[in-house]
This record gives structure tokens, C-alpha cells and sequence, in this order.
């Protein structure tokens, strides 16, 4: 019988930690600051961590600007060079096209000064065999002398014709042939620059490549410190958010000390939550029928007739409903780790999470458990005699 009491006790413990937050002891409530403190601890280590890798990603970040600026500016240098090029080459271009212009008059003047000198050759050919015959053969004794030296003037004047188209001829052959050099000349400069031009546009498309991954490297970085000062920032509403916590609970500490110290100033003078006899003691008593001995953590009171239950203090009612072999069973949480218990009620008549003020009735007593309740107090998890805390005056 005393195992069995004392397993219902064990039970009963259990029970009162299971019901939540609203029923915390002291050293739960020192456990609950240290874990704060850990946790706290732990969430500033991590923003620490966090810090100095932003701070690499900062120091990355420079680099790839740096990087990214002397890019630029190799290709604001590669495009300029670019340009200058392409400007030299339309140059050359336009040289080109004025050359192979100049090359198709030369060659046109060519041609004419070839068809003039065809021409004035054919006429001085003609002028020779005409004065040969007319002058220098048989009837040359009878010809006009006068007429003989105009003849020989015309043909000196046909011969130097020819002589200076013949020497147009030559100097147009000249410029042709210059003409030709230039030209070729200039299409060298424009293949060479063609080449350098497709050098520069591969440098070009290298240092673009270049440009792209350092850029996306640095953007890269710019996200990652994006990404960590949210972290850093998370984590530090996190802390502030257990630090709240930490003082919450050490306010709440601070207020169930205080109402432990009010309670226990009540020692020897609450009032009884109904008046009768005691006829179960608090610790050790023995079975009225069974040959031994059990142990009480509480008291059981047997009234004269059907009575009210009243609250022997201030508190907050946490369960009001049926518990195994108490039955109909109400509990008071009188803050500071103080819990009132009242067993075997006829009637409960008070709710959970209901105030209750101090003698307010919270129940009935029962005629078919002969009017008996079980009241128990338990300060800090451990049962104690509630004779110590009712007044000596029922």
C-alpha cells in the first residue's frame, strides 16, 4: 500500500510538470536562463563568424572591383585603338577607291595618247612617201622650192607631234605604274590592318570574357554579403529576442520569489478550504484496515454535511476536471512555485486559466465520499504539511 501511495504521488508530480509553462519551479526557471545564456552565446559566436566572412567577401569584393576597373580600362584603350584602326583602314579605303579612279583615267590617257601617236605616224608616213615621190624621184627638177619647204616644215611639224605624245605617253606610263605601286601598297596597309584589327577585336572579346567573370565574381561576392548581413541581422533579432526572453524569466523569477515570500508570510494563517475534521494526516499513517502504514502527501478533511470548497489563497486555476483516484480534482497555482490541491470533490464550480481570489468557492464536497475532500500543498515541487500553513481557527 505505501509503493502503491507513492506511485500515485510520483504520478501525481508528473502531472503537475505536464501542464505546461504555467508550471514552472525555480530551478526550471534557472534552467530555462541558461539555456538562453547558451543559446545567446552561440547565436553571437555565429554572428562573429558571420562578420568576418562578410569581411572577406568585402575584401573579395574590392579585388574583383579592381579588377573590373583595370579591365575597363584596357579595353576603353583596346576600343580606342580599335577605332583609330577602323578610321585608318576607311582612310585607306577611300585612298584605294581615289587611286583605282586615277589608275582608269591613266589608263584611259594611255589608250588615247597610244591612238594619237598610231595616228600622227600613219600621216607622217603617208607626208614621207608623198614627198619621196614628188620631190625626191624623177620630177623633182620641175617642183617649186617653196613648195618643197613647207611640205618638210609640216613634216617636222607632224614628227615633233609625235614626239610629244610620245612623251605624254611616257610620263602617263609613269604615273600608271606609280599609280599600281600605291595601290598595292595601300592594299599591304589594309590587309595589315585588317589583321590588327582582327587582333584587337580577339583581344577585345577575351578581356570581355575576362570582364564578364569578374564581374559575375564580384556580384557574386555582393550577394554573398547581401546574404550574410541578412543572416547577421536575423540572428541578431534572434538574440534580442532571447535576451527579452532572459529578462522575461528573470522578471518572472523576481515576481514568483516575491509571491513566495508573500505566501510564506501567510505560514500558520490561511484559511481552511472547508471546515471539519482532520482525519488523515500529513507523512506516515496507518491503514484503518489494512495492517500498515501508508504516506500522505496531503490531508483529508471530513465535513459535517455537504459544504463549499473554497481557495485558501489568491491564484490562477490550472486544471478543474477529473484525475484518476482523486476524481473531480482542482488545482491553484498561487505563483512562486505554490500549488493548492483539492480532491474528491462533490462538484467542481471554477474553469481553467479562471482567477480565483482568496476564499472564493471553487467546489462542492461530495455525501457519497462521506463529505471528505483531500487538500495538499506543494511548494516548489514538494509536498508539504498543510497543517503548518492552516490557520489554528477553522
Amino acid at each position: 500500500m505505501e509503493k502503491f501511495e507513492r506511485s500515485i504521488t510520483n504520478l501525481f508530480l508528473i502531472f503537475l510538470f505536464s501542464l505546461g509553462p504555467n508550471v514552472v519551479f525555480g530551478n526550471e526557471y534557472e534552467k530555462l536562463i541558461k539555456k538562453y545564456k547558451k543559446e545567446i552565446k552561440s547565436k553571437e559566436s555565429e554572428i562573429e563568424q558571420i562578420e568576418k566572412k562578410i569581411e572577406e567577401k568585402k575584401a573579395e569584393k574590392t579585388k574583383y572591383e579592381k579588377e573590373e576597373k583595370q579591365i575597363r580600362s584596357e579595353l576603353t584603350k583596346i576600343e580606342q585603338d580599335l577605332n583609330k584602326v577602323i578610321s585608318e583602314i576607311v582612310k585607306i579605303q577611300s585612298n584605294i577607291r581615289k587611286t583605282e579612279k586615277k589608275l582608269k583615267q591613266t589608263e584611259q590617257e594611255l589608250k588615247i595618247a597610244s591612238k594619237e601617236i598610231d595616228y600622227w605616224k600613219t600621216i607622217l608616213s603617208k607626208d614621207l612617201r608623198f614627198l619621196y615621190k614628188n620631190f625626191y624621184g624623177t620630177y623633182c627638177l620641175f617642183t617649186d622650192p617653196w613648195t618643197e619647204n613647207l611640205i618638210v616644215y609640216t613634216l617636222k611639224s607632224k614628227a615633233n607631234k609625235i614626239v610629244s605624245v610620245t612623251e605624254r605617253k611616257l610620263y602617263t606610263e609613269r604615273a600608271l605604274n606609280k599609280y599600281i605601286e600605291t595601290k598595292n601598297e595601300l592594299e599591304k596597309l589594309k590587309e595589315n590592318l585588317s589583321e590588327k584589327q582582327s587582333e584587337y577585336k580577339k583581344i577585345q572579346n577575351e578581356k570581355t570574357q575576362i570582364l564578364s567573370s569578374v564581374k559575375g565574381k564580384r556580384i557574386s561576392a555582393e550577394e554573398e554579403i547581401k546574404r550574410l548581413n541578412e543572416t547577421s541581422k536575423e540572428l541578431k533579432k534572434l538574440i534580442d529576442s532571447l535576451e527579452k526572453k532572459k529578462q522575461e524569466t528573470l522578471e518572472t523569477i523576481k515576481q514568483e520569489e516575491l509571491a513566495k515570500k508573500e505566501f510564506t508570510e501567510k505560514k500558520h494563517y490561511l484559511p481552511w478550504p472547508v471546515t471539519g475534521e482532520v482525519i488523515t494526516k500529513f507523512g506516515k499513517n496507518k491503514h484503518p484496515e489494512l495492517d500498515t502504514y501508508v504516506i500522505s502527501n496531503g490531508i483529508k478533511i471530513k465535513t459535517d454535511g455537504e459544504q463549499q470548497v473554497v481557495s485558501v489563497d489568491d491564484g490562477e486555476v490550472i486544471y478543474a476536471k477529473e484525475f484518476r483516484s482523486y476524481r473531480k480534482t482542482v488545482i491553484i497555482d498561487h505563483k512562486g512555485g505554490v500549488y493548492t490541491i483539492y480532491g474528491y470533490l462533490g462538484e467542481i464550480l471554477v474553469d481553467e486559466g479562471a482567477t480565483i481570489k482568496k476564499g472564493q468557492q471553487i467546489g462542492k464536497t461530495d455525501s457519497l465520499n462521506n463529505n471528505t475532500i483531500y487538500f495538499e500543498i506543494r511548494v516548489d515541487g514538494q509536498p508539504e504539511d498543510p497543517l503548518d500553513w492552516l490557520s489554528s481557527k477553522k
